[in-house]
Parts: structure tokens; sequence; C-alpha cells
């Protein structure tokens, strides 16, 4: 899918379908690629051996791609909500600028929020010389970033995706 999308000819302009597409692709080809070798080993050894940074990447960077995952899921949604609702205004609101800002944007907030995830991840060292790579929050900044996590990351996303649907759908049939 990547190398479809990222191919297209000098000149020509990227469609805001292809832009997100193409994001999503890349979100879920960097979790196969930085995350899942990395998670394996949680399960395969008895202690982590990969040192604290990578102990705070991993959970970073898992983090990072389901937000961008979902965050792009959801301007997908408003994507095809203004080019079937809003057709006539859709030719200058569905421009590759427009959905590469949208993109840009949904990297930071990702990033921002998953940013916490980062800071309080820690290799945490047993009396028997053994090794943990563990979340280590203090209880009520946990509370606060679940609840948080909870509601930007898929409350307000599945509303907002369920809303654009509806519309869709609800214009499709007066039609």
């Amino acid at each position: 899918v990547i190398s479809v999308v990222a191919r297209s000819k000098p000149g020509q302009t990227r469609s805001t379908t292809n832009i997100f597409i193409l994001n999503l692709s890349v979100a879920d080809l960097s979790y196969l690629l930085f995350c899942v070798p990395f998670q394996s080993t949680i399960y395969m050894l008895p202690t982590w051996i990969l040192g604290a940074f990578i102990c705070k990447f991993i959970h970073f960077f898992f983090t990072v791609s389901m937000l961008v995952s979902i965050f792009t899921l959801s301007a997908m949604s408003v994507d095809r909500y203004v080019a079937i609702v809003h057709a006539r205004k859709a030719s200058w609101i569905r421009v590759g600028r427009h959905a590469t800002l949208g993109v840009v944007l949904i990297w930071i907030l990702s990033v921002g929020m998953a940013a916490p995830v980062a800071h309080y991840q820690n290799l945490v060292e047993r009396e028997d010389n053994s090794s943990f790579c563990w979340e280590v929050w203090p209880d009520r900044h946990r509370r606060v970033y679940v609840m948080c996590s909870f509601v930007f990351g898929y409350l307000l996303p599945l509303a907002l995706i369920s809303v654009c649907y509806m519309k869709v759908l609800n214009h499709l049939r007066k039609k």
C-alpha cells in the first residue's frame, strides 16, 4: 500500500484519501517493525534485557502508533463526510495540503498524548538482579492519564466516526 500510494507522478497531487491511507499504512508498518519484535521478548524471556531506552521507546511508540491509527481513521471519516454530504464545498476543503496538515497534527497530538507513557515507563530492578520494563506512575497521574486516554483516544473518536457515518447514511437515504 505504501509503495503504491507514495508513488505519484511528478506534478500530480495526492488525494486526501491517499494521504490518509498512506499515514495509516506508515503507522501500521512502524508498529510491525518497531513494536512487535521487541514486545515478543516480553513473552519469550524471563527478564528485560534490552535496556532502559528500548523499554521506554517501545511502549511510547506502541501508544503513538495506536493513537495515529485511531486519529487517522477519525480524519478519514470526516473526509468521507465532507466528500459525500458537502460535495459542492468538498473541492476546496478536500485538498492535499489540508490532509497533510491533518496528518502532521495527528502525529503531534499522538506524540504528545503518548509522552507520559515514555516518562513513567521504567526499568525496575529486582533483588535477584533481574529487571522488568514496567510502568511506575504516581497513583493520581495514572488515573488522570487513563481517563484522558479513554476520552480522547476512544470515546471522542468513536463518537466522531459514528456521527459522520450516520450523517452520510442519512444523506444517502434522502437521495
